[in-house]
């Protein structure tokens, strides 16, 4: 196995971060359900937030654990999880953005995705 370059090896360490600030952040929000409410709109249920969590889990987490093992293992199979990550990324970015934009609540969730509409793949 070749050593990966440099855009990979920092590609890698992005979809890293992202990962496991995702995760550090489901799992606030599980075990601190008072968080939740910096996360929605207040007229909003908890179970519209956390029915995130699975698409979350796998589309985003996941995919950018996979794709960060694919980039420094150059092996050319970052293709497809840069793909699901980024699509996930995306939405998720637009939709707490818009949230924020039509409620004016919610701030934070428009705040803490806002790094992936900045940084893509």
């Amino acid at each position: 196995m070749k050593k990966p370059s440099t855009w990979r090896v920092w590609g890698a360490v992005i979809l890293g971060l992202q990962s496991v600030g995702a995760a550090l952040w489901w799992t606030m929000l599980w075990t601190a359900p008072s968080s939740r409410a910096y996360f929605r709109p207040s007229q909003t249920p908890d179970s519209a937030l956390l029915s995130f969590f699975l698409s979350d889990s796998i589309l985003f987490i996941g995919a950018a654990v996979w794709a960060a093992r694919a980039l420094v293992r150059k092996d050319g199979s970052a293709q497809l999880p840069l793909a699901l990550h980024s699509g996930a990324a995306i939405f998720g970015s637009l939709y707490c953005l818009m949230q924020w934009l039509l409620t004016g609540e919610a701030f934070l969730a428009a705040l803490f995705m806002a790094p992936c509409l900045l940084i893509g793949p």
